[in-house]
């Protein structure tokens, strides 16, 4: 089945996924509507010029309708974006004039001069499209097709009519344009709704008079959701139509991957066969479970922009199905999530996944590496096993993590050496820290973290990495646990991961003001594990003395001030209906950008400067915080859904960004 470039273009406009094609509607069914309400009552007739009156009277959706997709109001939706981000009314206009010029472009694909019917598209009509299976059994093919509101059927017409032929193909229905010379099919058809006609394309004639009546006496009287748009692809009809094919394929599967991926290494060429098997059966029980993917967008000048995608389920035998249901015990952030630095550019919690879930998985994975290995005689046995038994999942069943990163504003360079002192905050800008929390006790993380170094300084992993890397193992970093900070207290560990001797001349492409000359310098990575009472924290970062301080201020009994309790903007992530989530915000990006043009060479100096300056002034600082909702609702069938929103401080800082560096 083809997909139509028309939908693609439409896709594009609209934000939103949508798989092309679309069938000859049947007239027996009753309409069926998909995320709306009741249909609107349309007129039994209406009057359209030099035609007898029509029965625009709903008819039934296609059948296997397998995409549809709807831009309620593309208008609000402009005005929406320029309240948010605070644009003049000007950059409405101008925004609705390329909109209307790129949903013609994509729709008409040469039917006619856009410019000419540009003047008669009603863009606070909604925007439809949808897709279907042939009708045909014994046919692959499907079809597709666009519709957008007219403000006039008889000004269209005229519009038409100034750049290319224009035929009557049935009452109400006129064929415009030349079709040898384009790309698309396309029809000015009488309309239900709140327009009087509607311009509807598709890549073939077949296409558009088989999906027009849906498209003008249905689809427009339907009521629309909530949401400024609204997309969704149906699998149902899809593994109705193709499932028996796709698991007869599929049954091929494992036998192919033996064919063309087996290294003659009987143990990974077994568990090769098993993976390929064990995807293949997932593949086909995903394919029965899935109902519907669902996509939506809404617009505020308060709010911001609201996007949400879903998965609805008709059964759970599938692993996806079984992992994306399988509900945490409670729900809503975790006290540990709310202990988090304030500061944080990025910070999220999550139920800690069941092992039983992944233990065959994790099981196949250790046999390919370990066959890998054996394969490429790499160390012995028990240094084969050592790395292998790292693919493991150490926390039980029910446990709770919780993560955040950010920068280092405050942490500074003790380095003697101004090259050392450019190459610490470089790393500091791009590694900044990172922190991961845990309700369970240090003791198993430990471990996880000891056998990693452990393995690392293998020597015959080390001459392995040596010759697959292609450099001298004086240039491989090395990895060993120290001593641990004692602030941190007993129970925890600490590793250090360092880069000896780096020539300073090969990174002047990196550091401004380099000397060309036998500068070294090194570049030091630490793990620090801090038990704290039931939990333990996990603190990744460049800088020793500022990750210190930032998992002490994670820990219990630290100030709420400086954690993200007191952080505003965060309350939805408290709500029973949320499994998982968390937040992110620009602070990051922010910081590496102004980092890296202070620090690298080849930048103007106007133009960092312009950049600079521009993000120094954002009227938010970056601190908005975006956020993410993860949840799932009913059981069987179940919906799983994430939500993600984009506040309006983000978008006032985006756009001051982007006019502030647009100035000539």
């Amino acid at each position: 089945m083809r997909r139509s470039s028309l939908c693609l273009g439409f896709l594009l406009l609209a934000s939103s996924p949508l798989a092309c094609g679309s069938a000859p509607p049947p007239e027996a069914k009753p309409p069926a509507a998909a995320q709306v309400a009741a249909p609107v009552t349309p007129p039994a007739a209406v009057a359209v010029p030099d035609v007898k009156p029509l029965d625009l009277s709903p008819v039934a959706e296609p059948e296997a309708l397998i995409g549809l997709a709807r831009w309620k109001d593309p208008m609000a939706t402009l005005q929406s974006i320029a309240g948010t981000a605070g644009l003049p009314p000007a950059a409405v206009s101008a925004g609705s004039e390329a909109v209307i010029e790129e949903i013609l472009k994509e729709a008409l694909r040469g039917v006619v001069d856009a410019r000419q019917l540009a003047p008669v598209i009603a863009l606070d009509a909604p925007v439809d499209a949808v897709a279907a299976l042939d009708p045909n059994p014994s046919k692959r093919d499907g079809y597709g097709a666009i519709a957008i509101g007219l403000k006039s059927f008889d000004a269209a017409r005229q519009a038409a009519e100034a750049s290319g032929p224009v035929v009557e193909v049935s009452p109400g229905v006129l064929r415009i344009g030349e079709k040898r010379r384009s790309e698309a099919s396309c029809v000015i058809a009488a309309s239900a709704g709140r327009t009087p006609a509607r311009l509807v394309c598709g890549p073939r004639d077949r296409d558009v008079i088989a999906l027009t009546p849906y498209l003008t006496r249905t689809a427009p009287t339907l009521a629309s959701g909530s949401s400024d748009v609204h997309a969704e692809l149906r699998v149902t009809p899809f593994d109705k139509r193709f499932g028996a094919l796709l698991r007869q394929t599929l049954a091929g599967a494992p036998m192919y991957v033996q064919s063309e991926l087996a290294i003659g290494e009987p143990k990974f060429d077994r568990a090769l066969v098993e993976a390929a098997t064990g995807l293949a059966d997932e593949v086909s029980l995903t394919v029965s479970d899935l109902d519907k993917l669902a996509f939506d967008l809404s617009l505020s000048p308060t709010a911001g922009i609201t996007t949400s995608g879903s998965l609805s389920f008709r059964g759970n035998k599938s692993w996806l199905a079984t992992v994306m249901t399988d509900r945490p015990a409670k729900t809503g952030a975790p006290a540990l999530f709310w202990r988090l630095p304030k500061d944080s550019d990025l910070a999220t919690f999550a139920p800690g996944p069941d092992p039983a879930h992944y233990a065959t998985m994790l099981r196949t994975l250790r046999t390919l590496l370990d066959g890998v290995l054996t394969k490429e005689n790499v160390g012995t046995a028990a240094d084969r096993r050592a790395l292998a038994e790292l693919l493991t999942l150490p926390l039980p069943k029910g446990t709770v993590s919780v993560q955040a990163q950010g920068h280092f504003p405050e942490a500074k360079s003790k380095a003697k050496s101004p090259a050392q002192q450019r190459l610490d905050a470089l790393v500091d800008a791009y590694v900044g820290w990172h922190l991961l929390g845990v309700d369970q006790p240090p003791a198993a993380l430990v471990k996880q973290w000891k056998d990693f170094v452990a393995a690392y300084n293998r020597a015959p992993l080390q001459a392995a990495m040596k010759d697959a890397l292609g450099v001298d193992h004086k240039l491989l970093p090395t990895l060993k646990v120290v001593p641990s900070p004692a602030q941190l207290g007993a129970g925890g560990l600490a590793v250090e991961l360092k880069f000896r001797d780096l020539p300073a001349d090969e990174l002047s492409g990196l550091l401004q003001d380099i000397p060309a000359d036998k500068t070294k310098l090194n570049a030091s990575f630490f793990v620090f594990i801090m038990g704290d009472g039931p939990s333990a924290w996990i603190g990744i970062g460049a800088n020793k003395d500022a990750l210190i301080k930032r998992l002490l201020s994670v820990k219990a009994g630290a100030p709420e001030a400086t954690t993200l309790a007191s952080r505003a903007g965060l309350e939805p992530l408290r709500s029973s209906s949320t499994w998982s989530g968390g937040f992110f915000s620009l602070g990051s990006m922010t910081a590496s950008v102004s980092s890296v043009l202070e620090t690298m060479p080849g930048v103007s100096d106007a133009e960092s400067r312009r950049v600079l300056d521009a993000l120094r002034r954002l009227p938010n600082h970056g601190d908005t915080p975006m956020l993410i909702t993860s949840g799932v609702a009913g059981s069987s069938p179940a919906v799983a859904t994430t939500t993600f929103t984009v506040p309006r401080g983000t978008i006032e800082d985006v756009a001051a960004f982007v006019l502030a560096v647009a100035k000539p």
